[in-house]
């Protein structure tokens, strides 16, 4: 019994021991730290922040819990302009991770040297840990919608179908990728979008398919005065001013019956006989009759969007569904066809808005021209210059360039700055990343 006593007298002494131990060693470590603060402050009111920052980190090794502390640093290494400064904005992020004071600062310092991408980088790193200001919220929206030139060399270009896209140079046409680099050079004198890695285009005089390597891989079963790229297992083909389809064999009708045709998308495309046009399926049947005055295309030559086609009826365009019924009665003068999910450029009474996939006014019409929203961005025309705005009609690019097509989904845009001059890619920064 005595030894069981004495046994537990022996560990309540040295448990005191210990905590006695590491009280003094806490005292002597808080010493410690104050005397590392203090001569840290001393130096930074005498104007030495070299010294005044090797105290600080010296502090800091001991404890660190003080943001407030932490900032007083970041004054001394902002003053000696070394390098450093940026390492310890980086270090505050980790050190108080809970801190939107920290993100805030590495935004403003990356803002102020022009290095765009970084605050992009910065702003959703603490969009995604819920410690966005609203400053650092500003910051990613001016800085998420500048853009670098990737190409500026194009007698013509067109909008990326992927990550590919269909440009010209020299009379000659080829093929880019979203970096700007011209993966295939070009030497067609005619050609059609790349799309599954496939391309209609004329080599050696002749129509033909080719794949992304240039090779030519197979020929329609006739020559042809012109063919487009295979989509939805269909291409159109042409002689002497009529269309029809071929499929993936690229077997050639002995009657083509249409005096012009769309791609096909979604199964569904849109032809034209005696100045009427039609909406037919995937296996050549009829959806609707010849009884619309036109068909809007798009940039790739298909009719529908969104689910949408725009058609004309008498002196208005109307949207349809697949089925050719009308989704709306509401008529317009014009339009531009759906991109995406997004509105699609309207005009009414000389003047352009946007519309939803119900028809439903979303933007008033009010600008000379537009272009169909695409990744929250829509092309409005004012006095002559092009600029893109949000649905909230904000504008992310100023009106500045003479022409531009529709934004692509990789955020590439083809724009001209001037009558007549060379078009160019330009790409949104915060599609770089």
């Amino acid at each position: 019994m005595k030894i069981k006593i004495i046994a537990i007298i022996t560990l309540i002494l040295a448990g005191i021991l210990v905590t006695v131990s590491f009280i003094t060693q806490d005292n002597k470590g808080k010493e410690e730290y104050q005397t590392y603060l203090n001569v840290a402050r001393d130096n930074a009111s005498r104007g030495i922040p070299y010294t005044s920052a090797v105290n600080y980190r010296a502090a800091f090794a001991l404890r660190n819990e003080d943001e407030s502390i932490y900032r007083e640093y970041l004054a001394q290494l902002q003053l000696l302009d070394d390098g450093q400064y940026e390492t310890a904005l980086k270090d505050y992020v980790n050190l108080y991770p809970q801190s939107q004071q920290a993100y805030e600062d590495l935004c403003t310092y990356y803002y102020e040297l022009e290095n765009y991408g970084k605050v992009i980088d910065v702003a959703l790193s603490a969009r995604e840990s819920q410690l966005a200001t609203e400053k650092v919220k500003n910051y990613y929206l001016e800085c998420a919608y500048k853009y670098r030139v990737i190409r500026s060399d194009l007698q013509e270009a067109q909008s990326y179908l992927g990550n590919v896209a269909l440009i010209k140079q020299k009379d000659m046409y080829g093929y880019a990728e979203d970096s700007g680099y011209i993966y295939l050079l070009p030497v067609f004198e005619q050609a059609g979008f790349m799309m599954s890695d496939a391309a209609a285009a004329i080599v050696d005089g002749e129509w033909c398919m080719i794949n992304k390597k240039g090779y030519v891989v197979a020929k329609p079963s006739k020559k042809v005065d012109f063919m487009s790229t295979l989509a939805g297992g269909r291409a159109r083909v042409a002689i002497g001013g009529k269309y029809g389809f071929v499929t993936n064999n690229l077997k050639v009708p002995d009657t083509l019956p249409y005096d012009m045709a769309s791609n096909y998308k979604n199964k569904v495309a849109a032809v034209c006989q005696n100045g009427k046009w039609a909406l037919i399926g995937d296996d050549g049947s009829k959806i609707t009759e010849f009884v619309f005055d036109d068909v809007l295309l798009d940039e790739f030559d298909t009719c529908i969007n969104n689910g949408v086609i725009f058609v004309k009826s008498g002196e208005k365009y109307y949207m349809v569904n697949s089925l050719g019924e009308k989704i709306c009665e509401t008529g317009f003068d014009d339009a531009r066809p759906f991109a995406g999910d997004y509105p699609a450029a309207v005009c009414v009474n000389g003047k352009w808005g946007f519309v939803d996939a119900t028809g439903a006014m979303v933007i008033e019409p009010k600008y000379d021209d537009a272009r169909s929203f695409n990744i929250g961005l829509g092309g409005v025309c004012v006095e002559g210059k092009w600029g893109f705005i949000t649905t909230g009609e904000e504008f992310r690019i100023e009106p500045t360039f003479y022409d531009c097509k529709t934004f692509s989904s990789n955020g590439i845009l083809a724009v001209q700055e001037e009558e007549g001059s060379m078009w160019e890619y330009i790409k949104l920064l915060v599609y770089e990343r």
